[in-house]
């Protein structure tokens, strides 16, 4: 009889490749929402640019950092949608 012959494995793929690949959209990712984004924590979020009549500046400052903090979400969101296949 015949001994068996042990399955043949597939060749591995080049994994080294894929992580530059997803490190550098990480890259354009981050980068990309801070262009879009990170310009309105310093306009939205700086204390008093929201002033709400009848309340503290403290609300205005609370409110805008919440819209910037969306403002990153989205334009990161907004960008992954575009580079996803």
């Amino acid at each position: 009889m015949s001994e068996p012959k042990p399955p043949k494995s597939k060749p591995k793929p080049d994994r080294q490749f894929d992580i530059v690949v997803i490190k550098m959209m990480g890259a354009l990712a981050l980068s990309v929402s801070l262009l879009f984004g990170g310009g309105a924590i310093f306009i939205y979020a700086t204390f008093g640019s929201f002033t709400i009549p009848n309340y503290d500046p403290i609300f205005g400052t609370v409110l805008g950092v919440h819209i910037a903090l969306l403002m990153v979400f989205y334009s990161l969101s907004l960008f992954k949608y575009i580079v996803s296949d």
